[in-house]
């Protein structure tokens, strides 16, 4: 969050017209600094901008700085997400794989108690 939020103001600074600095111009959407948290905010999720809002070298640096951090934090999530999903299944499979040794066990019995009765049957 706090990255989004530092962001969105580095692009404000950089990126807002020069006629946000007139007194009168302040009621223009471009002119918010909401409207650009906005903006970063939907870079972050989507990942796409318009090409032409990136005037300068600095900006455009800014926004590849910008995704590749935000890569980095989703692949984050993504592996912290399958690293506990991997846990629960190891602890799930400690519990089935006991499971299906007392059933293995339960099914040897059963198969010793029938040779038994057969093999006393025919003596």
């Amino acid at each position: 969050f706090v990255l989004v939020i530092s962001f969105a103001q580095m692009f404000f600074t950089v990126l807002a017209p020069s006629t946000c600095a007139v007194e009168g111009q302040v009621e223009e959407s471009s002119c918010k600094e909401s409207e650009y948290f906005l903006q970063t905010y939907l870079l972050m999720i989507f990942q796409e901008f318009d090409r032409d809002e990136f005037t300068t070298a600095f900006s455009v640096l800014l926004a590849v700085i910008y995704s590749f951090i935000v890569v980095l934090v989703m692949l984050n999530v993504l592996i912290a997400v399958a690293s506990d999903s991997y846990e629960k299944c190891l602890v799930r499979s400690d519990r089935l794989f006991g499971r299906a040794r007392v059933m293995m066990v339960a099914e040897l019995v059963c198969f010793q108690n029938l040779f038994r009765r057969n093999s006393k049957e025919r003596a």
